[in-house]
């Protein structure tokens, strides 16, 4: 019994036998033609294109993603530049009138100066640690300071009259500072009676170690404590041994530098 498959074949094998050599041509053409189509969508460059395509919607969506979000940014700035203007516009206004002589920009930063310096006349008696740069620079000439006078020995007492918090801060930063650079250096408090005036700050030391008080106090004065020591001489100090006495009211800049009431 013929399989039905293959009888379907043969006929159309016979079929296809019969026809004109033009048009099995043809036929073979469009099968051939029709082939290549369906193997270039399924393989070819339009394969590689549809997928371009494809990335190019998802960064076109992304970017528009990223436009409203900066439209809703750009929105955020203008009501916080609004809000900007009516806070500095009673600002500029005062400054203007204070400085009519000078334009906005200038008159404001006038003003931010003035109102900067009257805070820190309105709290220089307040304690301010000083600025790290100051401290690491003192810290490091008084290392120095002290391998030169390695021999002696050099070691500090500071004496801080009783009175303020602010006196005893001053002298407790000092001894600090110094045996961070390797003194030897304590604090001692006293309540002392003066006839007359004392001085602010007073350095004893023996008569033969002025070199040595002079630079001391001299890094002190640059870095800390601007104001000129009083030199007391000791002669019975033992060599290399010097004692500072605090007895003034510190006023304070806004970097820690200390002067005197």
């Amino acid at each position: 019994m013929p399989i039905p498959e293959y009888e379907n074949i043969a006929k159309w094998l016979a079929f296809f036998r019969r026809l004109p050599v033009w048009l099995k041509t043809l036929a073979i053409a469009t099968v051939v033609i029709t082939g290549g189509i369906i193997l270039y969508d399924r393989f070819g460059p339009i394969r590689e294109l549809r997928k371009e395509n494809q990335n190019l919607t998802n960064d076109l969506s992304q970017a528009q993603t990223e436009i409203g979000t900066l439209r809703d940014k750009k929105n955020e700035l203008y009501l916080e530049n609004l809000h900007l203007k009516e806070l500095i516009d009673p600002i500029q206004k005062r400054a203007e009138l204070l400085y009519p002589e000078l334009e906005s920009a200038s008159a404001i930063a006038k003003l931010a100066d003035d109102l900067q310096n009257v805070r820190s006349l309105a709290t220089q008696d307040v304690y301010k640690p000083l600025a790290e740069d100051h401290k690491d620079k003192m810290i490091a000439a008084l290392r120095v300071l002290h391998a030169r006078y390695s021999t002696q020995t050099p070691s500090v007492t500071i004496v801080v009259q009783q009175g303020t918090s602010a006196r005893s801060k001053v002298a407790n930063d000092l001894n600090q500072y110094l045996r961070e650079a390797g003194w030897k250096s304590e604090v001692k408090s006293a309540m002392s009676f003066y006839t007359g005036m004392p001085p602010d700050i007073s350095i004893e030391l023996h008569p033969e170690d002025i070199s040595l008080v002079e630079q001391l106090s001299s890094i002190i004065g640059t870095f800390f404590i601007n104001k000129r020591f009083t030199g007391i001489k000791k002669h019975d100090f033992s060599r290399g041994h010097v004692e500072i006495t605090i007895n003034g009211d510190p006023l304070f800049t806004e970097s820690g530098i200390v002067t005197f009431r």
